[in-house]
């Protein structure tokens, strides 16, 4: 009875192991991925913005300049971070959780 017990807490180990890893390497990866993608893209955002609501009479310079200060941005970035933590983590646990059910079931 003691290999049952053994073996059954060497896969947890192993299962939470692999968790970990995943968390570090692609959790922590996407979160930084938003903060460069949100850095690169959010002045192109704010100019989309200010051109879809029509402004005719817009100071191209002025506007740009603005946009290039990052007002609003943190807020973005506070967002972002966390959901694309949970979204890449989540993503690449239940992609190795997947193909290791498909490995085990042609194995079978």
């Amino acid at each position: 009875m003691g290999t049952v017990k053994d073996s059954n807490t060497s896969k947890f180990i192993y299962a939470f192991s692999e968790l970990f890893l995943i968390i570090i390497e692609c959790g922590v990866g996407g979160g930084i991925n938003s903060i460069i993608s949100t850095i690169a893209l959010y002045p192109l955002d704010t100019v989309k913005t200010w051109i879809q609501a029509g402004g005719n009479n817009m100071n191209w310079r002025g506007r740009i300049k603005e946009a290039l200060r990052f007002k609003g941005m943190s807020c973005l970035l506070l967002g972002s971070f966390p959901a694309n933590i949970a979204f890449f983590t989540t993503y690449e646990f239940m992609n190795f959780q997947i193909s290791n059910y498909s490995k085990r079931s042609r194995n079978d």
